[in-house]
């Protein structure tokens, strides 16, 4: 069954009409309660994922001992990662569509928050942060010392790091396709 709905006139003073198909109120709510889940599921992950960062802050530093400046050095790490993936992930969407996107980010999200969580532990193997996390380490030392600031930046916070940049890159993953 179709229905008409005449809308006034267009720029160009034309008459203009839009067709709508009738869809039987069952189907209707099946999709929105499909679309409400999805919505709910991917919004409540990427948020999970962006604010569980700020209650961990006294344990982090009560624990492994790092310093307001080596927090600020991971959340800034989380800012940096997510401002260029806004600028990469829009071009992404329209290449690949945005649930491809958008399923990308908030598994990578969902993965760099748990392997940041074991972030001391997995530093303190052979091997695990490598030379990315070395890497790393020395630009963080680097850009600290520009400020006129001495920071340690090797192991677990360079691994943390890495991870938080990381992070917040697939966090840009959550917007673009939307």
């Amino acid at each position: 069954m179709l229905a008409w709905a005449k809308f006034g006139y267009g720029n160009d003073g034309i008459r203009m009409a839009v067709a709508s198909t009738v869809i039987p109120a069952e189907t209707l709510d099946r999709a929105r309660t499909r679309t409400l889940f999805v919505l709910w599921t991917t919004y409540g992950s990427f948020y999970l994922c962006r604010t569980n960062f700020g209650p961990a802050v006294p344990s982090m530093r009560r624990d492994l001992g790092l310093t307001a400046l080596q927090i600020g050095f991971l959340l800034g790490g989380v800012k940096l990662g997510y401002a260029l993936g806004q600028l990469v992930n829009g071009q992404l969407t329209e290449r690949f569509g945005p649930r491809r996107v958008l399923i990308t980010g908030m598994i990578g999200s969902s993965v760099a928050t748990l392997l940041l969580a074991a972030a001391p532990t997995l530093a303190a193997l052979p091997g695990i942060a490598g030379a990315p996390a070395a890497a790393l380490g020395a630009a963080a030392r680097t850009i600290a010392g520009i400020f006129g600031v001495s920071v340690t930046a090797g192991g677990p916070l360079a691994l943390m790091l890495m991870l938080a940049f990381v992070n917040g890159w697939f966090q840009a993953g959550g917007w673009p396709p939307v």
